[in-house]
Parts: C-alpha cells; sequence; structure tokens
C-alpha cells in the first residue's frame, strides 16, 4: 500500500536534502529511468481484488552521490504498479546501498505475499 511505501522510503531509502561539499542541499538523484540494470525479474502476484498483476522489477548498479561530502551511495530500484517511480536507495557505501535497493525490493515482497518461484520450474 501507498502507507507502506512511504514508511520504507522515510526509513532512509530516499533521504532528501544531505549538505554537500559546499554547503548546499544535495539529494539523492531523481532518475526517469535505470540506466545500468544489475537486476531484473517478474513477478505475478494478485492484487487485493483478486486481479491478476505483473510487475518488473529492476535494481540498478550502485553509484556514488553526486557532491556527496561523505562519500555516500545510491542504489535506483524500481518496482512497476507499487514504485510509481525509481527510488533512489542510499547507503553508506555501494554494498550498503544495493542492501537497501534489495530491503525495498523485499518491502513490496512481503506486501504481496510473494514466496520464491516453484524450483520445479527455475532454471
Amino acid at each position: 500500500s501507498s502507507d507502506l511505501l512511504r514508511r520504507v522510503i522515510r526509513r532512509g531509502v530516499e533521504q532528501e536534502g544531505t549538505k554537500g561539499t559546499k554547503g548546499t542541499k544535495v539529494g539523492l538523484p531523481k532518475l526517469d529511468r535505470i540506466e545500468d540494470v544489475i537486476a531484473a525479474d517478474v513477478w505475478e502476484y494478485q492484487d487485493r481484488s483478486g486481479r491478476t498483476v505483473t510487475s518488473r522489477i529492476e535494481i540498478g548498479r550502485p553509484q556514488p552521490i553526486p557532491d556527496d561530502e561523505h562519500g555516500d551511495f545510491y542504489c535506483p530500484v524500481f518496482v512497476e504498479h507499487w514504485s510509481g517511480r525509481v527510488v533512489s536507495a542510499g547507503g553508506a557505501g555501494p554494498v550498503d546501498a544495493l542492501m537497501n535497493a534489495v530491503r525495498f525490493v523485499r518491502t513490496f515482497a512481503v506486501e504481496i505475499g510473494y514466496s520464491k518461484p516453484d524450483e520445479s520450474t527455475s532454471a
């Protein structure tokens, strides 16, 4: 739900207005799309009305936050029909940012009741 999404974003997935090296406000990048996708998948699930929904999930390569005085990173993540846009998951380094992006996707998985794919159909 949108309430759960807002809580996840507030808990550090997107932190706006951090101070940059020149004392100006530096936020996580606002992205229209993910340029360098490192993981992608398509999940099918039932929404609350029982309708079957297919959502594409993408996680991008972690990158340094431009002009961040602490050298923090962000990792772009998108969940179709849920996030509404590409979200920048911030972190203290590339692995931390990637873990936060995965946590974002995990929150979606919990919300839709997703479990791992049937092993008989997995490659």
